[in-house]
């Protein structure tokens, strides 16, 4: 195997609020293959966006502090831990947009209103490369072109208000790869689009994915999403990694109960009309309260006195690790 794109380890990132400290992200590790996708799956809250921000190291600082973890990113100049540059320093804005970009839920909140489409792409190339003005517009039109906007060289001079939500997220994704970024973040980039155009955005992200030879970070709530474009997945609960697992085996056998427990509150075509669907009992803990055991405790119909403490990961396949004490014994 060769070494991940990206190998995040013991990663924390916590507010520190005047009411207390919210730890957002609390001991995270996960590695990102090279060409593949990493899905990261759980409730609004859970630290799933935190966690992409904190890779970037665009957690707005105060309140939000790194407090411990290393995120090793493999690029052409050598490996780099991202946890140790400087949030505001040179090295990592030539790391953003070049070696790792992003792309948001939503789009108006990622796109500048004042300027055109075209100026916000070609300004990557600009900061990332030595190409002159005729040049950096050719390769932005080459790039909308590549994610399917219609009318490229005409869209270059309008502006985000002018286009409907699946263009603007077209171009908001032409923004983030016209660098030929290695690892590119999604979160939950098609939640405030209609199924159809969702479904064009999976397609159009799968597609260049496999002609840009890229590696996927993608976070999102919706299981069916996760389905359609993970390798790997990786399911979050208050700040804490519950389960990891390869996606046919997440599936087809979830190990962890909170990960079952997210599967049981699907609707499932095969059940009976009128069938009430099942819900996860209690509610997520007030972001202050933090437990020095399983944070799922309290909701876990398994729960126990040994879930006090913090269980390890336990491995119960290849490649499948779940962090419940069920698993103490599993071979």
């Amino acid at each position: 195997m060769s070494e991940p794109l990206l190998q995040v380890s013991g990663l924390r990132t916590w507010f520190h609020t005047d009411d207390g400290i919210v730890r957002a992200v609390d001991g995270v590790s996960f590695a990102v293959e090279r060409n593949r996708t990493l899905g990261v799956v759980g409730e609004s809250g859970c630290g799933k966006s935190v966690t992409a921000l904190s890779v970037l190291r665009l957690v707005k600082s105060p309140p939000g502090k790194l407090e411990s973890g290393s995120m090793v990113l493999a690029t052409d100049r050598g490996p780099i831990d991202l946890a140790e540059l400087p949030q505001r320093g040179r090295r990592i804005r030539q790391i953003r947009g070049r070696d790792v970009s992003m792309i948001f839920q939503e789009p108006m909140r990622a796109l500048t209103p004042v300027y055109t489409i075209g100026f916000q792409i070609e300004e990557a190339l600009r900061e990332h490369t030595a190409m002159n003005a005729d040049e950096a517009t050719a390769a932005a039109i080459e790039m909308l072109r590549a994610v399917g906007m219609p009318d490229a060289e005409q869209r270059m001079d309008t502006y985000p208000h002018q286009l409907s939500g699946g263009m603007r997220q077209r171009a908001m994704i032409a923004m983030a790869l016209v660098c030929r970024p290695k690892l590119l973040i999604a979160d939950e980039p098609t939640t405030a689009l209609d199924v159809t155009i969702e479904a064009q955005i999976l397609a159009l992200l799968k597609r260049l994915q496999a002609q840009f030879h890229m590696a996927i970070l993608f976070i999102t709530h919706d299981l069916g999403v996760i389905a359609k474009m993970a390798d790997t997945v990786m399911v979050m609960y208050l700040g804490q990694v519950m389960e990891r697992a390869p996606v046919r085996d997440l599936f087809h056998d979830p190990r962890h109960p909170y990960t079952q427990a997210l599967f049981r509150s699907i609707p499932s075509m095969a059940e009976e009309p009128k069938q009430r669907l099942a819900v996860i009992q209690g509610s997520v803990p007030h972001p202050l309260t933090h437990s020095a055991g399983c944070p799922f405790a309290p909701r876990c119909d398994h729960a126990g006195d040994r879930c006090a403490q913090k269980p390890p990961e336990f491995a119960v396949g290849a490649d499948h690790t779940v962090a419940c004490w069920l698993h103490e014994s599993a071979p």
